[in-house]
């Protein structure tokens, strides 16, 4: 029982650090993983497949405008990511050399963001927020990734556990899942990007656990985009 809420037991999620998804997205010519997020006072290495670093040749109508030109044969394939020191020659909004707190830090004090999730300020508010999540019963957070790269954060939770379950009363299925969603990089913002990472996020939900009837995404209702 959670806050009232009967459901069945559920499996634990990922380690902190930990990639549980990655696949090519031949349309943006990168790799879009997915991380469970890390309370790591060091940046949480990316092991992971990049568009510069793959080993098959593409079909050629499948080649993108960038130099990539192979895939490899570890994709989807999950990682846990090793724990390494940033450069000491990368840039300092450079978000790969950031850890996960620098970067809700970075990505909740800007003023769209703040707007919705209310979380801005201080470091020590973001790491409040993170130690909460982490250890939330229904969802985990993630990090979301292009080419290794961090772009934005996200939730996933069970949707009969969370506030959402209670509007949609019997309709909610005991496998079924949620997503909160934050883009934090504007390089990454747009409708072709989200259509790449929401059905990246489905496509995990429903492979992981194929009880998963529905997932579902819940904009605020006064976010007017």
């Amino acid at each position: 029982m959670t806050s009232g809420i009967r459901h069945p037991m559920r499996p634990k999620p990922p380690r902190q650090g930990e990639i549980f998804y990655t696949r090519f997205v031949p349309s943006v010519g990168q790799y879009l993983s997915f991380r469970c997020a890390s309370l790591s006072p060091k940046p949480v290495a990316y092991n992971g497949p990049s568009s510069s670093t793959s080993s098959l040749n593409l079909p050629k109508q499948h080649q993108p405008t960038t130099s990539l030109s192979s895939l490899p044969t570890h994709i989807s394939v999950a990682a846990v990511a090793d724990l390494t020191p940033p450069s000491p020659l990368a840039e300092p909004q450079d978000t790969s050399a950031m850890t996960d707190l620098q970067l809700l830090n970075k990505w909740m004090n800007i003023d769209r963001v703040s707007k919705f999730w209310g979380v801005s300020g201080t470091q020590d508010v973001q790491e409040t927020f993170l130690r909460n999540n982490l250890t939330s019963k229904h969802s985990f957070p993630a990090i979301g990734l292009w080419d290794g790269k961090p772009f934005g954060y996200f939730e996933i939770y069970w949707v009969k556990e969370d506030i959402l379950g209670k509007h949609l009363g019997n309709e909610v299925r005991d496998y079924d899942r949620g997503v909160h969603v934050l883009v934090g990089e504007d390089e990454f913002r747009g409708k072709n990007r989200v259509k790449c990472w929401i059905t990246g996020l489905a496509h995990w939900a429903f492979v992981q656990d194929y009880r998963t009837n529905a997932v579902v995404l819940e904009p605020r209702v006064d976010n007017e985009r």
